[in-house]
């Protein structure tokens, strides 16, 4: 009996941990042509929590619900962007389209003797 007991708690706390959570998904694409862009860092700046967006530029956090949350998205050759304001709400999927913008380079002469 103790048992059946425990495990209906555990149960009801594990939904209810869950229920208090959000989902925050989303895909980067380049903002000049539209295309996906793999591998791009995502991290949640006040939650230290760093992801690698799949092949298609897509990313998936489970964040605490009623809580704002920044982004911060990363590729190389593209600028680095924020996204502010972002919440998750509970039992819910919040999902986000963002484009970053390819880094404009210049180098330098390279001189090898």
């Amino acid at each position: 009996m103790k048992s059946i007991v425990f495990s209906i708690f555990l149960g009801l706390t594990s939904f209810i941990s869950f229920a208090q959570q959000g989902i925050v998904e989303g895909k980067i694409t380049d903002g000049k042509t539209n295309n996906s862009i793999p591998a791009v860092t995502v991290t949640v700046v006040d939650e230290n929590i760093t992801k690698a967006a799949n092949i298609d530029g897509q990313f998936t956090f489970s964040l605490d619900a009623g809580k704002t949350h920044s982004l911060k998205i990363s590729a190389v050759g593209y600028q680095a962007k924020i996204i502010e304001g972002v919440t998750a709400d509970a039992g819910k999927i919040t999902t986000l389209n963002i484009n970053i913008e390819a880094s404009a380079k210049t180098e330098g002469e390279v001189v090898v003797r």
